[in-house]
């Protein structure tokens, strides 16, 4: 993150919730994405976003920069039980730093990734899953998915063997997600809960985060992708950008279970 003032804020939120901001660059001259957000709406009316503005960084990553944030991965991996990938585009993770991180890994885990623009760039750099959504799968083969599942399943699992993944989770928001696993058929999951979303900031975040929480959990990627598909559905009911503690998703986890038991 950028030595400025939505970068300091960061960290002081994380502190705030104890987590470990060890691994934590700060970078002179760059820029912490920012979003700000424009919302319209009477009093006592939901909000309704109609502008987005983004802050975003224009320089490249010092050598020293990557060496350090290579260093500080690899330290942590040592321990690790799984390692999540979050690519936006803004030259922190790269396929080839990715590949030099797994290449070291001296026990299987689970790598999943989610990347705006070159998913496939990553096929043999360790990857084992993928949470890409809808859109971006549509971008990545030149085509329009909307109602068409043929075409769905066709981009899906073309992308699913081009990457050689054990898994690769599409979500498609309002319509659930679909899950892909080698030998066997797409499995579509219906969306969680409501399917008109108070807010989707954050989403993606919360499904790659929760998918890979459950694959290093010991869950097969259709148990993971269950408990992705609850997370995803409990933080878009919240506005701004939200997040999920361990309760909330336990709770609806059972509560959940208890409605298909009965």
């Amino acid at each position: 993150m950028g030595d400025d003032a939505a970068g300091r804020r960061l960290v002081d939120i994380f502190r705030a919730k104890k987590v470990d901001v060890s691994g934590i660059l700060r970078v002179k001259g760059w820029t912490t994405p920012t979003k700000t957000r424009f919302l319209a709406g009477w009093a006592h009316t939901v909000g309704h976003q109609v502008l987005r503005v983004d802050y975003e960084p224009t320089t490249r990553l010092s050598e020293s920069s990557r060496t350090w944030l290579q260093t500080a991965l690899a330290a942590k991996l040592r321990k690790a039980d799984a390692l999540a990938i979050s690519d936006y585009g803004f030259g922190v993770a790269s396929p080839e730093e990715v590949r030099r991180a797994t290449s070291k890994l001296h026990r299987p885990i689970p790598v999943a990734l989610d990347a705006r623009y070159r998913l496939t760039d990553y096929k043999r750099s360790g990857i084992t899953s993928a949470t890409p959504n809808e859109a971006e799968l549509e971008a990545l083969h030149h085509t329009a998915i909307g109602k068409n599942a043929a075409e769905l399943e066709r981009c899906g699992k073309k992308t699913r063997e081009e990457m050689k993944l054990g898994s690769l989770l599409v979500t498609r928001g309002r319509d659930g997600m679909a899950l892909y696993q080698a030998g066997q058929g797409v499995v579509h999951i219906p969306v969680h809960g409501s399917d008109q979303a108070v807010d989707v900031t954050g989403a993606g975040d919360t499904v790659l985060a929760a998918y890979t929480l459950g694959l290093a959990a010991g869950a097969s990627p259709l148990e993971a992708a269950h408990i992705a598909n609850i997370a995803g559905g409990l933080v878009v009911m919240k506005r701004g950008t939200a997040t999920v503690s361990q309760e909330e998703l336990l709770e609806e986890i059972r509560q959940t279970a208890s409605g298909a038991a009965s």
